[in-house]
């Protein structure tokens, strides 16, 4: 047996089953995917929505893509418990793109593949009012029990990716991550989590830096809404359990209820890893560990204040104080889609956009 190898433990997956997802959802063929809340069908050909087919209306596709449009480069560039994510390219259209291929015989990552399309799709369908920081879906099929979900490529990886180059140059004592840089992160995933709770009244429940994508061009895009939740209304609560647990607010560590603040307090450690370049607690944390230092308030409130010695700004210092406390998030969260960011946004008119192949280039990262 091979050795595990040594690093970070891989954070544990809590998952509860609620009462829809144990239904019957979805249906398997040998030639497509039918999923019955959403109409959608995943097919050779590409999706297609059905009505609710009362007048036995013919399903209606929305892309002209083939699968044999698709070329897969066999390059990996990701991967998940029952999923991967392969470069590959649209060849009528030159276009590089990211194929996510999921396996639909766990009846979890089935209801997962159809909240994912769900967003995509009618992101997609939006047009122009669609949301610029969703990450763009050319199209998905199905081939040989697997969903095909092809994406753009996002080529400068994820959020993670950035951090783990932060930490590469901190090590040469070199500080990258000014705030003006980081302010355009933030104004960017801020805007996403924004028409994703106020359109789609809808909580992520897996905000983390693998699920937030970054271009060459310094565009950041969230992906992944595999366990998304949509609510009634903005102000709903919810009780089940999803995501990552890393990254989870206290709320949903101790088994409360919980709504689309959460997903600020998880944006909250994300802005504090960009600062400092690792996790806020040391290391990734078990569910246990959490709920004891969540329990002490004065502990957990030490591990995510940036350093009183330091070149952040106070407004910087306050506004990663605002989306981790609890009292002043829920709070918080009815006004920053006004504010959007702790401001220093008359530099960003005035300096470089964040391109990060830019920056890490000097630096040979």
């Amino acid at each position: 047996m091979d050795k595990m190898k040594k690093g970070r433990k891989k954070p544990l997956e809590i998952t509860v089953i609620d009462q829809l997802e144990q239904s019957q959802n979805s249906k398997i063929d040998k030639e497509y995917m039918h999923f019955n809340k959403s109409a959608i069908r995943v097919t050779s050909n590409g999706i297609e929505r059905l009505s609710n087919n009362k007048n036995n209306e013919q399903p209606y596709q929305f892309y002209n893509l083939k699968l044999s449009d698709i070329q897969n480069s066999g390059k990996r560039i990701g991967e998940g418990a029952a999923s991967a994510v392969e470069e590959g390219i649209i060849a009528p259209l030159n276009v590089k793109v990211a194929i996510k291929k999921i396996t639909v015989y766990d009846q979890n990552k089935r209801r997962q593949i159809e909240n994912d399309l769900i967003i995509l799709q009618e992101n997609k369908e939006a047009q122009q009012n669609g949301c610029d920081f969703f990450v763009f879906m050319y199209d998905a099929f199905f081939n040989q029990g697997q969903v095909q979900i092809i994406l753009e490529l996002m080529d400068f990886g994820s959020i993670k990716d950035v951090i783990k180059k932060i930490q590469i140059l901190q090590k040469q004592h070199i500080t990258i991550m000014t705030e003006p840089i980081l302010a355009r992160i933030c104004q960017q995933i801020l805007c996403g989590l924004m028409h994703l709770h106020i359109i789609y009244k809808q909580v992520h429940r897996d905000i983390k830096p693998a699920n937030i994508l970054v271009n060459r061009q310094g565009q950041v895009k969230l992906t992944d809404f595999g366990v998304t939740k949509e609510l009634e209304q903005t102000d709903q609560k919810l009780l089940s359990q999803r995501g990552t647990t890393a990254y989870m607010s206290p709320e949903r560590i101790d088994g409360a209820e919980y709504g689309q603040p959460s997903d600020i307090w998880s944006f909250g450690m994300i802005v504090y890893e960009l600062c400092i370049g690792q996790y806020p607690f040391g290391q990734e944390k078990q569910i246990i560990e959490l709920h004891y230092l969540f329990e002490n308030h004065q502990e957990k409130d030490k591990c995510f204040r940036l350093p009183e010695k330091s070149n952040f700004s106070n407004e910087l210092k306050d506004f990663v104080s605002k989306c981790i406390k609890i009292e002043v998030r829920y709070f918080y969260f009815k006004i920053i889609n006004q504010q959007l960011v702790y401001r220093p946004s008359q530099k960003i008119q005035s300096s470089r956009a964040f391109s990060p192949s830019f920056y890490f280039k000097q630096f040979d990262v």
